[in-house]
């Protein structure tokens, strides 16, 4: 099973292939046999939202199996419920939630199905996942992509509605793609049209609050008419979340810094091509929050999401150095 992750650990700096490793083993230790993810080790539960995510480097190392086994179970649980709860035990029932029914709403978070329909695009046009995903484009991409177009501009209350807003965009426009690739014209013309009025609702938004996870959707799910509105948000953040050890906290009120923000960040320095940024970042992770597990020491996020970014962070390292 590691061999993908061992020739990928081949040409990081030695220093830190035994973490990344680690990392994916991490990944795969918490792949259920249901094909969700576990990603609250206290709660034995699955965050949509996170698992989709936690999946992303797996996918790019071209491991395929979680990934189908993932969509599988997310495609039982939407045929079920018709929506996405924001939380579920490894059985398929929900986890009860602070989110109530609301009117005829239930209690259900965009995020959650926007990050599905996003991984799963990202799965349908991979080199592993373009034959293996065909089968789930109605059950998953096509039901979920609709239920994300319905929706979309009645987020939460207390989720950043800028976040899922961009989230959702980028999800109905890779959506959009591939339903052109299943001769799916008209869907591929209405979710392209959503995505075109998302961008209509972000025009000249901000950031709801400067969070790190803030600046990971500007610079993950943004457009190139947003850079600039992207690089202030990212100088603020840097001022306002930077914690005393020299990484990143997730949100200014936080009183630790955070593994996987200071690894968005790092990503975002990777991408705008600050390598030295980025290195001194992974390079702080790796000295003062590696457990004597080999593992990695997260406070607010959890231990499969910090090891998902982790990974991600050197792939896109790997990539830069090409």
């Amino acid at each position: 099973w590691l061999s993908p992750g061992f020739r990928a650990a081949q040409k990081l700096p030695p220093a830190h292939r035994q973490t990344f490793v680690n990392s994916l083993l991490t990944l795969r230790a918490h792949a259920d046999e249901s094909g969700l993810v576990l990603t609250d080790d206290s709660a034995g539960s699955c965050r949509l939202r996170d698992a989709a995510f936690a999946l992303w480097p797996l996918i790019r190392l071209g491991y395929g199996n979680e990934a189908v086994m993932f969509f599988e179970a997310c495609r039982r649980i939407f045929e079920t419920d018709g929506y996405f709860a924001p939380a579920y035990y490894t059985d398929g029932e929900p986890v009860t939630s602070d989110t109530a029914w609301s009117q005829d709403r239930p209690p259900m978070r965009l995020a959650d199905a926007a990050a599905v329909l996003f991984i799963f695009c990202q799965f349908a046009t991979s080199r592993v996942g373009a034959e293996r995903s065909r089968q789930l484009y109605q059950s998953v991409a096509t039901k979920v992509a609709i239920f994300v177009t319905d929706n979309w501009d009645n987020p939460v209350a207390d989720d950043d509605a800028a976040f899922v807003w961009r989230l959702s965009r980028a999800a109905l426009e890779q959506a959009s793609e591939l339903a052109q690739q299943h001769d799916d014209p008209a869907n591929a013309v209405q979710w392209r049209t959503c995505a075109d009025d998302i961008s209509t609702q972000l025009a000249g938004r901000g950031a709801d609050e400067v969070t790190m996870d803030a600046v990971y959707a500007a610079y993950m799910f943004g457009v190139e008419s947003e850079a600039y509105q992207t690089k202030q948000l990212v100088s603020e953040a840097t001022r306002t979340l930077a914690a005393v050890d020299g990484l990143f906290k997730r949100r200014a009120d936080d009183p630790d810094s955070s593994v996987v923000a200071s690894l968005w960040l790092a990503q975002y320095y990777i991408e705008t091509g600050e390598l030295a940024r980025a290195e001194r970042i992974v390079d702080l992770i790796r000295e003062r929050r590696i457990a004597k597990t080999g593992m990695l020491s997260e406070h607010s996020a959890s231990s499969v999401v910090a090891s998902a970014e982790y990974v991600n962070t050197l792939l896109d390292m790997i990539v830069a150095q090409r």
